[in-house]
């Protein structure tokens, strides 16, 4: 996949993590995946759409505590796109 499509692939999982944000476990997971594909193909969120992610994730790091936080955020940057969809959208689709 070329790094177009890549990208959005990961405005489409931060998309789909503002719709999730009642459940702050597939917020967390979601936004993590979009984090780690930015990274590797080098291209940062914008600076308004940070902000707002960024205190989404503080509520959900207020929800589920430091270390449920720190570890749902290792599990969704090390999960694949397919299988992130299916465990944190699938349900609402």
């Amino acid at each position: 996949m070329d790094a177009g499509a890549q990208l959005g692939v990961a405005e489409t999982l931060e998309a789909l993590a503002k719709d999730a944000e009642p459940d702050p476990a597939a917020t967390v997971r979601l936004v993590a995946r979009a984090a780690a594909i930015r990274e590797a193909i080098g291209a940062p969120i914008e600076p308004v759409e940070l902000a707002e992610l960024e205190q989404q994730l503080a509520r959900a790091r207020v929800c589920l505590g430091a270390e449920a936080y720190r570890s749902l955020w290792e599990h969704g940057r090390a999960t694949p796109v397919e299988e992130a969809v299916r465990q944190d959208v699938g349900t609402r689709i």
